[in-house]
C-alpha cells in the first residue's frame, strides 16, 4: 500500500470473492511484519450500529469498552487504543452502511494507519474511501471451469459427453465462486450422465428472474442440501447455518452443540459421539456446504448485568460456554443436574467449587475447570474418582496427593482418554501417567530438565500428542541413554513452545553416533512445531531421519540461534536397519535424505539459520514453503516427485532476500 493511500474499498456483488481477496491481503500483511506492526480483522454484521462496531473493533484489538456507555468517550478510548498499537491495518469485511471513522474511533491516516473494507455497495465505498476503490468481477468462463473441476476432485476421467454437461453446469453458476463450489461439491464422484442432466435441468429451472443472484445462490445451496440424502447431515447443516456470520465457533464446540441438541445419535461413549460429529462435518465440508470454524462465540457475554441465574430443579443437560464469563460461584441446585454430560467452567471468574457437587454429576463425561479466576479452583481427587464415566478432564488438583487418589481410581474403571492438569509449581514425578494416555501437555514446570524426570513416561506407549510449554528448566527432550524402542513411538504431534533453555531434542545428539532405535522414537510423528526456543541450534540429529518417515509438517518459529534444521550426516547412526542416506546421487551433493511424507515447511524469524540440510537434497513431496526473516539462509534444495514440480506454494519475505536464495527443486 502506498504511503499516501490511507483507505481502500473493495466492492462487488455477493459471493464474488471479496472476503477471499481480503483474506489473501490479510495473510500477505501478516507475513510482512516490517510493513505493519498489527493487522486487525472485523466482520461487520447487517444489524449495524456505532456501538456494535466499536465493540467488534475493541474485541479485535483486545480493548475493554464495557464500562463506558457514552459514544464519544468510547470513540476516544478506542482511538487511543488503536494509536497505541502503532502502525496498523484495520480490515472491515462486509460493510453494509457507511460511517464516520472519527465517530467510531478509527484513526485512519494517523501514524500511517490504514483502513481496508469490503462492501456490496459502490456507494458505501465512495462515502468511506475517497482514494482507492477496487471492483471484484465474477470469474470468466475458463476460470469458473478450472475452479469447478478443482472442487469436483475427480479420481477418474469423465466421459466426454458428461464433460460437456458439466461445463454447462459450471457456466450456469455465473462466475460466482460460492455457487461453483457448492454445485461441484454436490456432484463429487458422480459420473452418470442422467444425474448430470438432471442437475443441469434443476439448475436452469431454479434460476429466478426476480430474486437475482442471491435467489440463484439459495437454489444451488438447496440443491446441494437435498443431495445429502441424510436427515442427520441436513440437520447438522441447518444448525450450522443458524450461527451468525460473526459468531465464530471452534469445530470442537460445534460438535459438542450437535451432540447436546441430539443431531448426533447417542452412542456408547462421548468420544464415539465426538468422532461421529467430526465425520458429519467432514462430509459437509466435502460437499462444500460449510467452511472450517475457528473462534468461539457467546450469548451470555452480552449479559454483563445479570445478577441472578437460578437453574435449580431443571432438566438442563448442558450450559452454554459463555456463562463462564459471569460465574463466580455455581448456582444452588447444580447438584440436581444429574444428567449433565459436559461441563466447561474454564476461563471463568469461579472462585470455588463447593464440596459434594461433583459426585452428584454421575453421568459427566467431559469436565473442564482450568484457568478460572486469578486464584485457581482446585479439585479433590476422591470426588473426581466418583465420576466413573469421565472421558476428558482439564483441572487443577490441590496437590499430588489428590492427583494420586484420582489415578488410583483408574484401577477400577477406564481412565480418561485425555487429561490436562496442574498439580503445583514443583515438578512432580508424575508417577500416575497411565499407559492409555494419548494427550499430554506440560506447562510451567520450571524444575523439569527433560522428560527423563517423568518416571512413568516409559509407560505412555500410546501417547499421540505432547506439548511442553513455558518450562524454563527444560534443556532437552530426552537423554539418548534413556531411549528404548517404544519411547514416543506412537507420538504424532510434538509442540515445544517458549522453552528458553532448550538446547537439543536429545542430550549428546551432536556426539556421533546417536543410537536411535530404528522404527522407534518419532516413527509415527506427523507434526513438529518449535517456537520461541532461543537456545537451540539444530532441530533433528541426522541419525533420526530413518524414523521420520511419517513426518508431514515442520514449523520452526522465533528460535534466534537455530542454524540448521537437519544436522549433517556425520553425526548420525542407527540401531538396526541401514540408514536411508544415499551417498550416490545425480544432484552433485554428497548425501540426499528422504522425508517421504513432508508436505509443509514453515521457517519464521530465524536470524542465524544457514541451512535446512547442508549435505544434499531432501527427497519429499513438498507442497508448501513459508520462509520469513531467515536472512542467512542461502540455499533450499529438495528433490520433488514430478507431480509436485511447478505446484509448490512459496511464501517468503523480504523479497530482496528471497530473490537471492538458491532454489533447487
Amino acid at each position: 500500500m502506498k504511503d499516501d493511500v490511507s483507505s481502500i474499498g473493495i466492492y462487488g456483488i455477493g459471493g464474488v470473492g471479496k472476503t477471499s481477496l481480503l483474506g489473501y491481503i490479510n495473510d500477505q500483511l501478516l507475513q510482512r511484519p516490517s510493513l505493519f506492526e498489527n493487522v486487525f480483522w472485523v466482520t461487520v454484521t447487517q444489524d449495524f450500529s456505532i456501538d456494535k462496531l466499536q465493540d467488534l473493533i475493541a474485541k479485535a484489538v483486545d480493548l475493554d469498552l464495557s464500562n463506558e456507555e457514552d459514544e464519544k468517550k468510547r470513540a476516544v478510548k478506542l482511538s487511543n487504543g488503536l494509536i497505541a498499537k502503532k502502525k496498523f491495518v484495520l480490515i472491515l469485511d462486509d460493510l453494509w452502511n457507511h460511517f464516520s471513522p472519527e465517530k467510531v474511533g478509527v484513526p485512519v491516516g494517523v501514524n500511517g494507519c490504514k483502513l481496508i473494507l469490503s462492501s456490496r455497495s459502490l456507494r458505501v465505498c465512495r462515502q468511506m474511501c475517497g482514494q482507492e476503490k477496487i471492483k471484484v468481477e465474477p470469474l470468466n468462463e475458463d476460470e469458473a471451469w478450472t475452479l469447478f473441476m478443482k472442487k469436483l476432485a475427480l479420481n477418474v476421467e469423465l466421459p466426454s459427453e458428461v464433460i460437456e454437461i458439466a461445463k454447462c453446469v459450471a457456466k450456469e453458476c455465473a462466475g460466482l465462486p460460492p455457487m461453483i463450489i457448492a454445485m461441484a461439491g454436490s456432484m463429487k464422484q458422480v459420473d452418470d450422465i442422467g444425474q448430470w442432466n438432471n442437475a443441469l435441468k434443476k439448475l436452469k429451472e431454479s434460476k429466478s428472474e426476480e430474486g437475482g443472484m442471491e435467489a440463484d445462490m439459495f437454489n444451488i445451496i438447496k440443491f446441494s442440501y437435498e443431495n445429502l440424502n441424510d436427515t442427520a447431515l441436513q440437520q447438522a447443516f441447518l444448525y450450522s447455518a443458524l450461527l451468525p456470520v460473526d459468531f465464530g465457533i471452534s469445530r470442537e464446540d460445534l460438535v459438542e452443540y450437535m451432540i447436546v441438541e441430539g443431531i448426533v445419535v447417542k452412542r456408547k461413549s462421548r468420544q464415539a459421539e465426538s468422532d461421529k460429529g467430526h465425520a458429519m462435518l467432514n462430509k459437509l465440508e466435502n460437499a462444500c456446504l460449510i467452511e472450517s470454524f475457528t473462534r468461539g462465540g457467546s450469548f451470555f457475554t452480552q449479559l454483563n448485568g445479570l445478577a441472578v441465574l437460578d437453574l435449580s430443579e431443571t432438566a438442563i443437560k448442558s450450559l452454554p460456554g459463555s456463562i463462564s464469563d459471569l460465574l463466580e460461584e455455581l448456582p444452588e441446585g447444580m447438584q440436581s443436574l444429574s444428567n449433565v454430560r459436559y461441563l466447561d467452567l474454564s476461563h471463568t471468574r469461579l472462585k470455588q467449587l463447593s464440596a459434594g457437587i461433583l459426585p452428584k454429576l454421575c453421568r459427566l463425561q467431559v469436565l473442564r475447570v482450568l484457568f478460572s479466576s486469578e486464584t485457581q479452583v482446585t479439585l479433590k481427587g476422591d470426588e473426581l474418582a466418583c465420576l466413573k464415566r469421565l472421558e476428558a478432564l482439564e483441572c487443577n488438583f490441590c496437590d499430588l496427593i489428590d492427583f494420586s487418589k484420582f489415578v488410583k481410581s483408574w484401577e477400577e474403571t477406564q481412565p480418561p482418554r485425555a487429561y490436562y492438569f496442574i498439580a503445583g509449581p514443583a515438578v512432580p514425578s508424575l508417577s500416575g501417567i497411565h499407559k492409555t494416555i494419548q494427550v499430554l501437555e506440560i506447562v510451567q514446570c520450571h524444575d523439569m530438565t527433560s522428560l527423563c524426570v517423568v518416571s512413568s513416561m516409559k509407560h505412555a506407549v500410546k501417547l499421540k500428542s505432547l506439548v511442553i510449554r513455558d518450562c524454563n528448566g527444560v534443556e532437552c527432550l530426552l537423554s539418548l541413554s534413556s531411549i528404548s524402542p517404544d519411547t514416543l513411538q506412537s507420538l504424532e504431534t510434538l509442540h515445544l513452545l517458549s522453552l528458553k533453555n532448550l538446547c537439543d531434542l536429545f542430550t549428546g545428539q551432536r556426539a556421533p553416533p546417536p543410537p536411535f532405535p530404528c522404527n522407534g522414537t518419532f516413527s509415527s510423528l506427523k507434526t513438529c512445531k518449535i517456537c520461541g526456543c532461543p537456545s537451540i541450534k539444530e532441530l533433528f540429529p541426522a541419525g533420526l531421519m530413518q524414523n521420520l518417515k511419517n513426518l508431514e509438517v515442520i514449523e520452526v518459529l522465533e528460535c534466534k540461534k537455530m542454524e540448521t534444521i537437519i544436522a549433517a550426516a556425520g553425526g548420525g547412526g542407527f540401531m538396526g536397519e541401514e540408514s536411508n542416506f544415499s551417498t550416490s546421487n545425480p544432484s552433485g551433493y554428497s548425501t540426499d535424505i528422504s522425508l517421504p511424507k513432508l508436505r509443509v515447511l514453515t521457517l519464521v524469524c530465524l536470524p542465524e539459520l544457514q541451512s535446512i540440510y547442508n549435505e544434499g537434497r531432501i527427497v519429499s513431496p513438498l507442497e508448501e514453503i513459508t520462509a520469513v526473516d531467515c536472512l542467512k539462509l542461502k540455499r533450499i534444495a529438495f528433490s520433488l516427485p514430478t507431480p509436485c514440480l511447478g505446484k509448490i506454494k512459496l511464501k517468503a519475505y523480504p523479497k530482496q532476500w528471497w530473490d537471492s536464495v538458491e532454489l533447487h527443486f
